[in-house]
């Protein structure tokens, strides 16, 4: 049963590579592996904007997951001086859960293609908009 003594491990991964003329290509990656039943505040999630957008936040939840991503930033504006930089941004993303033992939520994976814009003004002062179409209903 779940008694809160547990062993997990967590990692994450990013790759980012200039495309040239300010476009960049970013993969991202995310792991949780555990052989224990964990506490719901220690479990994996995904669905929602840092994982698999189009999704609602924790669409899906469970002991183990892993999800990924891949994105490409291409300027469409770029006046450091004026507006900032405006970035277009399409996405996939993908993610999957499992438990130790147990139920497994279905669909255990979801994924999703959408299109993103990034408009930072400052080093610090940045805003992002995301529209994810899900894949997997």
């Amino acid at each position: 049963g779940i008694d809160g003594r547990f062993t997990s491990w967590l990692g994450q991964f990013q790759w980012v590579q200039s495309l040239g003329g300010g476009a960049i290509f970013i993969a991202r990656t995310g792991a949780q592996l555990s052989f224990d039943s964990l506490l719901p505040i220690e479990q994996f999630s995904v669905g929602g904007i840092d994982t698999v957008r189009g999704y609602r936040q924790n669409q899906r939840v469970a002991d183990n997951g892993i999800v990924g991503s891949v994105e490409a930033r291409f300027p469409i504006v770029n006046q450091p001086d004026g507006i900032g930089t405006i970035q277009l941004a399409p996405f996939f993303d993908i993610g999957t859960v499992w438990n130790h033992q147990g139920e497994i939520p279905s669909p255990s994976t979801l994924a999703s293609i959408g299109l993103g814009l990034r408009w930072q003004l400052e080093p610090y002062l940045y805003a992002r908009l995301d529209w994810g179409i899900p894949l997997i209903s």
